[in-house]
């Protein structure tokens, strides 16, 4: 009896808690417009964007009314089932409430609930995973529970195609560390491959062929790196590089004569967004002409100009993994400089459509990510040697909340840019690695 009482007490508290949530996330402030520039490639289901968020679009009909409450009832409830979560593995009250409070009241990251972006959709799924992950031994014991564990693992990377790497992360940790019979196994895979099998089904159905947006990317990079070519030695792509040189060099000398490293960082981002998208368009026909004899000879360009600058093409990407971790700084010390801007009608169109906001709170947003940054690098440094230290104290559960942020961030400054949009799928890991490393330090234990 009593365990009845208690189970239906749990299921009340949960979802009280979940319509609390929900209420907030709904009544919070947005930073976003409904529509933005990139939604309507979701709407218009474009063969750049992976075709389960428009799918979704479709079978609402593209009613605003019905997807943005759908999205932040999804989000809401992963943030519920973490709450949950950390409850049942016995973390401190006050922590979670700690975690809970930077969760809801970062409006950025509750902002994506309100637009029609996947990025809602995608960071629900990645705490969803957690969840699971959090619950792994009575998952081990359950087949639906493998099942569903491995749907939410195969929608992630079917949402956004940089999920793949936390995906692949958190299933090559799971399978590790976890010994399955090879019908739960099956159970797993099935679940696994469910949605990136409805993906391909709904996008082939639409399109003959895939197209992306990495080509943007790699000619960003290409961009900041061409200052740096040795002009006295001439190779098969000098043509190519002598048309984008001296406009990198403006924008490269601008950077590094900048001593606030917050702007620094910033603007060295959003220079490559301005040369993912403008710079091409701005050339005379003479050079567009020129370019149309390196169609698809990019990438090797791009290898070419890193085999040759490698310390300078390390420099730019930890300038985009500090950047990830520090956002707001051109919004906060940009009209304080009084350098010349390059470019600067190019570097206003490269923003993007942010409500109104108040510089106070931007400058508190960047205090506080900085802070993050430093609590995650200290209590990382103490994980690593606890780790090798004491090897009874290794659980999968922080090994994975560190690796993932870390390999992610890794990542992305490789292979894109530097935003606060690609930094918010993992906020919620950060903040779970230094609550849980904390509650470790408070019980004076290593294991749970």
């Amino acid at each position: 009896m009593n365990i009845k009482i208690t189970l239906q007490n749990s299921k009340f508290s949960f979802l009280l808690f979940f319509l609390f949530t929900s209420l907030i996330i709904y009544n919070s402030f947005s930073f976003f417009p409904i529509l933005e520039n990139d939604s309507f490639s979701y709407v218009n289901n474009e063969s750049i964007r992976l075709s389960l968020y428009p799918l979704l679009i479709d079978f609402l009909n593209n009613d605003h009314k019905l997807i943005i409450p759908l999205q932040i009832s999804y989000l809401s409830l992963s943030i519920t089932a973490l709450v949950y979560g950390l409850v049942k593995i016995r973390i401190n009250l006050f922590l979670i409430l700690i975690f809970y409070l930077l969760i809801v009241t970062n409006v950025y990251y509750t902002s994506f609930s309100k637009t029609i972006l996947t990025e809602s959709i995608y960071f629900a799924s990645i705490n969803f995973c957690i969840f699971f992950f959090l619950f792994k031994d009575s998952i081990k014991q359950r087949f639906h529970f493998l099942f569903l564990f491995g749907i939410v693992l195969g929608l992630i990377p079917s949402i956004r195609h940089e999920g793949l790497i936390i995906s692949f992360l958190i299933s090559l940790i799971f399978l590790l560390k976890n010994k399955l019979s090879s019908l739960k196994l099956l159970f797993f895979f099935l679940g696994l491959s469910l949605m990136p099998i409805l993906e391909n089904l709904v996008f082939y159905s639409k399109h003959k062929e895939r197209n992306s947006v990495i080509d943007k990317s790699i000619f960003g990079k290409i961009f900041m790196l061409t200052a740096f070519d040795n002009e006295s030695k001439k190779n098969e792509y000098t043509d190519y590089i002598i048309i984008f040189s001296e406009k990198s060099k403006k924008v490269n000398f601008f950077l590094e004569s900048l001593n606030n490293p917050f702007l620094k960082l910033n603007l060295f981002s959003d220079f490559q967004v301005v040369a993912q998208y403008q710079i091409k368009e701005k050339l005379n026909d003479k050079d567009k002409e020129v370019l149309k004899k390196f169609e698809n000879k990019e990438t090797k360009i791009l290898y070419f100009l890193i085999k040759e600058n490698p310390i300078i093409f390390l420099r730019h990407t930890l300038y985009n993994y500090f950047s990830l971790w520090m956002p707001g700084g051109k919004q906060v010390f940009l009209n304080q400089t009084n350098n010349k801007i390059p470019f600067p009608d190019l570097l206003e169109k490269s923003q993007g459509s942010l409500n109104s906001q108040n510089n106070i709170i931007i400058f508190l947003g960047l205090i506080y990510f900085t802070f993050l940054f430093f609590g995650f690098v200290i209590f990382g440094f103490s994980f690593i040697y606890k780790f090798f230290k004491y090897p009874i104290s290794r659980n999968e559960l922080n090994s994975l909340l560190f690796l993932i942020p870390n390999i992610y961030l890794i990542f992305v400054s490789l292979v894109n840019v530097a935003t606060p949009r690609y930094f918010m799928p993992i906020y919620p890991m950060v903040l779970l690695f230094i609550i849980i490393e904390l509650n470790r330090i408070k019980s004076s234990r290593y294991d749970f």
